[in-house]
């Protein structure tokens, strides 16, 4: 049988492209659910070049942290504030502990810049008597992320959730062609001035749904649920377990409650120590569905959604989630195979991200076994089993550091077992 696009009807017999869509696009997860019925250039490439991009590039902070590459294979840059010395600069970085890098960076009113002495001297309107030196290593950097809280409330997202909903709909039910039944919700994803008669895409803004989110799943993943109740198809879509969206995909003949579950995992391979995935048949049982059949979309509590979101960004950036993925990552950025000729700036690197991952390095080269083969689960379980970084406060590992005269070796030690992960 022919795939028809199933916003268009279109078919490959007409000369077009059908292919797999993400349904959650690539730059927005580490694991792929795909739909294999919409058109390549009329839908699928303008989408990513729409709505898709507007979304993936204001989410670069979460993703850059969720370890999500964009098409290039290289991780986002975000935008943060840097504090120096009493003056505010505005810096696009990949990593928080190299904020400054090679470059110069110019104070947010354009008065100062602040680099490396010979770099700066170089500049035309360079005058001597307006130097100030300033040696980082003694000195407390402040870094202030950026965070676009408007990009939830965009139609761009709503659009972007709207289509995620739609196209993973289509391929629960099998729907491989265009049904004018869908029409609304049609329009509403491919035509940005569509204005339906009742709003298709609605930000949830009850704070009881987000406690009971945040309680049975895990921040950072995506997670779809499909519930067909009172003859209309509702998909509730958590994004990074910072904000949840009801959409109304269409009209069904069921009016007894049917429910459909897909969670997506940012974190490749992660060992969870408490498994909270939760099938189906235990997810009825919880308050949480409860809250969903009855949950009637209104104003309430909408003054607080942006404290809602706040905490909920706050919550997932404040947490390490370990993958191999992100243990190379730190590995090769800072050369740690290699790490004897290191110099950790003990003071101004105050990235928790960077001591956590520092210390299970370290941790790893301290673990003696005369077992040589490694895998990812063997290092998952000396991970959470001798450090789980949950315990350990950055002021602990700095001294656990400060008090091994050897501890670049045994950086080196470590670095060399996660590398061997990927050999």
């Amino acid at each position: 049988m022919n795939n028809n696009c199933i916003y268009c009807g279109r078919s490959a017999q007409e000369n077009i492209i059908i292919n797999d869509s993400d349904i959650v696009p690539a730059s927005l997860t580490n694991e792929k659910l795909k739909n294999n019925n919409v058109c390549s250039i009329e839908h699928n490439n303008k989408f990513g070049e729409t709505f898709e991009s507007d979304v993936i590039n204001a989410l670069a902070r979460v993703r850059n942290h969720l370890n999500i590459k964009s098409h290039g294979g290289k991780y986002p840059q975000y935008d943060v504030l840097i504090e120096i010395d009493g003056e505010l600069f505005k810096q696009k970085i990949t990593s928080e502990d190299d904020i400054i890098g090679n470059g110069i960076i110019s104070s947010l009113d354009g008065s100062a810049r602040f680099g490396n002495i010979e770099k700066i001297q170089q500049f035309s309107n360079f005058k001597e008597q307006n130097l100030k030196i300033i040696d980082i290593n003694n000195i407390e950097i402040e870094i202030q992320t950026l965070i676009n809280l408007g990009i939830y409330h965009k139609r761009s997202m709503k659009r972007l959730i709207a289509k995620i909903a739609y196209e993973w709909h289509c391929k629960l039910d099998e729907i491989n062609n265009y049904d004018s039944m869908y029409t609304p919700i049609i329009s509403y994803i491919t035509n940005d001035e569509f204005e339906a008669k009742h709003e298709l895409v609605n930000l949830i803004t009850d704070n009881e749904i987000y406690k009971h989110f945040n309680k049975y799943f895990y921040i950072g993943n995506h997670l779809l649920i499909r519930i067909k109740k009172k003859g209309k198809i509702y998909v509730y879509i958590s994004l990074f377990g910072i904000a949840i969206y009801e959409v109304i995909v269409g009209e069904c003949e069921s009016l007894v409650p049917l429910l459909d579950l897909k969670e997506l995992g940012q974190a490749k391979n992660i060992r969870r120590i408490k498994d909270k995935t939760r099938a189906v048949e235990e997810f009825i049982k919880l308050p949480i569905f409860s809250l969903l059949l009855n949950y009637n979309h209104q104003k309430k509590g909408f003054d607080n959604i942006a404290n809602i979101l706040i905490q909920n960004t706050s919550n997932l950036l404040n947490q390490t989630i370990i993958t191999k993925e992100l243990l190379q990552r730190f590995v090769l950025r800072h050369k740690l195979s290699n790490a004897e000729n290191l110099s950790f700036n003990f003071k101004n690197i105050i990235n928790s991200d960077f001591w956590n991952l520092l210390g299970i390095v370290y941790n790893l080269g301290e673990y003696e076994s005369d077992n040589k083969q490694y895998d990812w689960d063997s290092v998952q379980k000396i991970i959470f089993k001798n450090f789980n970084p949950s315990n350990f406060s950055i002021n602990d590992i700095k001294e656990m550091l400060k008090n091994d005269k050897d501890y670049k070796s045994v950086l080196t030690c470590g670095a060399e077992i996660i590398l061997k992960i990927f050999d």
